[in-house]
């Protein structure tokens, strides 16, 4: 394998993206997730959830999942906000 076919690997593996990114959208996604737990107030938990959800379907987008990612990302953010809206 020469050097090419190993930048078409990585480029069809990553999408073009650096895999750092990947690894600080899971980071912010784990942190996301820990602070849904711990937080008091109801509201900034399901900020967080929120946000949690928006790392999720961007770390499905960059991995080439985009109907999946924006689905989830219509979904369960739209069904959140709408929570939040009938819960003030």
């Amino acid at each position: 394998m020469n050097m090419r076919n190993l930048f078409i690997l990585y480029e069809t593996y990553t999408d073009g993206y650096r895999a750092d990114i990947l690894d600080i959208i899971s980071l912010s996604a784990i942190l996301c997730g820990i602070f849904v737990i711990i937080s008091k107030n109801p509201i900034v938990s399901v900020l967080f959830l929120i946000g949690l959800f928006a790392s999720i379907s961007c770390y499905l987008i960059i991995l080439g999942l985009s109907f999946i990612g924006l689905s989830y990302l219509i979904v369960y953010i739209g069904a959140v906000n709408q929570r939040i809206n009938f819960a003030a």
